[in-house]
C-alpha cells in the first residue's frame, strides 16, 4: 500500500502507510479503532482514499476490476470475549 489519506465523518484526515506481505490465508487483528475495517474497505474498493493510492503487486487498485478484488478477499467480523 502507498501513503493514504482517509477522511472520516469528523473531516480529520489520517495519513496511513502500511505494507503487507500476504502469503495464503491472512487475517487482520487489532484493537477497536486500529484501522482494520478501514483497510478492508479500501482493499475491497468499498471506499477509495481521499488522496494517494493503494497498490496490489504494483497495480493501482483503481485499475483492477472490483469483482476480481472481491473474489480474492472477504471479511468476517467477530468479538473475542475478554
Amino acid at each position: 500500500m502507498a501513503l493514504l489519506e482517509v477522511h472520516y465523518r469528523l473531516n480529520r484526515p489520517v495519513r496511513l502507510e502500511a505494507r503487507f506481505r500476504v502469503r495464503g490465508f491472512t487475517v487482520l487483528l487489532g484493537q477497536s479503532g486500529a484501522g482494520k475495517s478501514t483497510a478492508t474497505r479500501l482493499l475491497l474498493r468499498l471506499d477509495d482514499p481521499g488522496a494517494g493510492c493503494i497498490t496490489l503487486d504494483g497495480h493501482d487498485l483503481r485499475d483492477v476490476a472490483v469483482r476480481n478484488l472481491r473474489e480474492i478477499a472477504t471479511t468476517a467480523y467477530f468479538n473475542v470475549p475478554r
